[in-house]
């Protein structure tokens, strides 16, 4: 996989060559379970390959149970300066009810242990909307992560992906979905902690402290051009996307092949114009006003604004902190 990833790097470095990369993330998966001479290969090899601004955000997705002393301090050593760490839940049954590897002492254990290697620059997962989440769980869940003064948070609401054994039981009914008052409730819950917390809700999801948000989330909220390697990985640059395969034994055999294993598409104007309306209302700055030109959408703004959904200037619309549970509705029916 190591080899593969790099052999896709070096096919696609002469386009980036004169692009100084400020920001490398290692996720989508679970990268720190890479030994370190795997790790130390992939990070040498970037920098061999493509300009990376010395002062970069380099961020590495680790499980809680991943993250030990030794562990931390080669990360540190290879360059990484934020840690994303995907703690979900810290209570046992939520745990075993996503199938996660760590338990309750290691979701406790391992901010302290990544503060104590000096790894200030901290991001930390949690999951509500679960089936079996009350709202008094949801709390604790919010006041254990006090503790820790994390500088970052990102929250999701459950998602039930197609084709998964989660979409399988709750379309035949042996699982039920929290009803949206309830998913409500903790999103209410979850932006009052974040305030008492001095945490800026600055999109949908993600809340920082001043000056602490996240430098990659943001270039891909802003469609700022970045490179995707690796199976399931998707890149971007100008007018054009492009996704690899999600297999990995086929990634591997095609790169080993020297046969390039993604597809592509070529946006529209259209669709360029969808895109910054749907990911602009997921951003706390909102959209111009300017970019929801046609009558019929503007009439739709004074609808949205009347329920409390956005907030209009002169200029600009942004979602308020309730309505951005609508921003995906609200996108669409702003759409061309």
């Amino acid at each position: 996989m190591t080899e593969a990833i790099l052999q896709e790097a070096t096919y696609h470095s002469p386009k980036w060559k004169d692009v100084q990369i400020n920001t490398v993330y290692f996720g989508g998966g679970t990268p720190s379970i890479l030994t370190d001479s795997e790790l130390s290969q992939i990070t040498e090899g970037l920098r061999e390959r493509f300009q990376i601004d010395p002062k970069a955000e380099w961020t590495l997705e680790a499980n809680p149970d991943d993250i030990l002393p030794a562990k931390l301090k080669v990360w540190k050593q290879l360059g990484f300066n934020r840690l994303s760490i995907g703690i979900q839940s810290f209570q046992k049954e939520q745990l075993e009810w996503m199938n996660r590897a760590h338990d309750v002492n290691q979701a406790l254990k391992c901010i302290p242990l990544a503060q104590d290697s000096g790894f200030e620059n901290l991001t930390a997962d949690l999951i509500y909307g679960l089936p079996n989440l009350p709202l008094s769980i949801w709390e604790k869940d919010l006041e254990t992560m006090s503790q820790f003064q994390v500088p970052h948070l990102s929250a999701y609401i459950l998602t039930v992906e197609e084709r998964t054994a989660l979409h399988h039981l709750v379309n035949t009914e042996q699982m039920q979905i929290p009803e949206d008052k309830h998913i409500e409730q903790q999103y209410q819950v979850l932006c009052s902690w974040a305030k008492s917390q001095g945490l800026e809700h600055y999109e949908v999801s993600n809340f920082a402290l001043p000056r602490c948000r996240s430098k990659h989330n943001s270039n891909y909220w802003n469609r700022t051009d970045y490179l995707g390697l690796g199976p399931s990985a998707h890149s971007f640059q100008g007018n054009k996307r492009w996704w690899n395969i999600s297999n990995n034994h086929q990634y591997i055999r095609n790169w080993n092949q020297g046969e390039p294993s993604f597809e592509t598409e070529v946006l529209s104007e259209q669709d360029v114009r969808n895109e910054q309306i749907m990911v602009g209302l997921r951003r706390k700055e909102g959209i111009l006003l300017e970019q929801v030109p046609h009558r019929e959408s503007k009439e739709k703004l004074s609808e949205f604004e009347k329920k409390g959904w956005i907030k209009r200037t002169d200029s600009s619309i942004q979602m308020t902190e309730s309505g951005w549970l609508m921003s995906d509705y609200v996108a669409g029916e702003l759409f061309f």
